[in-house]
């Protein structure tokens, strides 16, 4: 039977974490994971925004005894493509090497670099059935993920032309959306006491 792979338990490289305050030229790094079977738990990167057709070049060693196999050096390129803005400025894309989409993310699976749609990876929330996602626990889990995500990524300031950015509105909501579910979770709690008193 085949273990579905989770989105949120997935290690993954982002273009922003990238290509963060780089907008050109070439740039080298290490990226340092561990538990994911690559030997020193180091990848390597070479950031090439120079050329005419951009790309990102990683070098791995992965350790493949667990598939029977021995270690299995790797040298991988990713393709990215700049893409316009609305608002002016442009932003870089991964293009997955397996289908050719282009993405945000790439995730790491038996030693290669995938979109999710190569790996087959589900988001937790797709398979969760309706009457659970809506149990109070896994709400309060679902909102609390979305609320580091934007806090994560929160602007420094909150306010454009004196009224609130969207990204705090949203925030606001989830705080509104996480303060009910508790209270929903109290009465909940409140009238199982009270059927135990009776």
């Amino acid at each position: 039977m085949k273990t579905t792979r989770i989105i949120e338990l997935s290690k993954n490289i982002h273009t922003r974490m990238m290509l963060e305050n780089f907008r050109n030229g070439y740039k080298t790094g290490t990226l340092c994971w561990d538990n994911l079977l690559i030997v020193d738990g180091d990848i390597y990167y070479e950031i090439h925004l120079d050329y005419r057709y951009p790309y990102i070049k990683l070098e791995y060693i992965h350790d493949r005894r667990s598939y029977n196999s021995s270690y299995i050096d790797y040298d991988c390129k990713i393709n990215l493509q700049r893409i316009s803005c609305n608002f002016g400025g442009f932003r870089y894309w991964f293009i997955c090497p397996g289908c050719f989409r282009r993405v945000v993310s790439i995730y790491f699976f038996e030693g290669r670099f995938l979109c999710r749609h190569c790996h087959s990876l589900k988001y937790i929330s797709q398979l969760l059935t309706k009457k659970l996602r809506w149990h109070p626990d896994i709400r309060k889990i679902i909102i609390e993920k979305r609320m580091k995500k934007i806090e994560k990524h929160m602007p420094r300031s909150l306010k454009w032309k004196g009224r609130e950015t969207k990204k705090l509105l949203r925030y606001n909501n989830l705080s509104e959306d996480l303060d009910r579910v508790k209270w929903e979770k109290e009465i909940r709690w409140n009238v199982k006491e009270n059927r135990n008193i009776i």
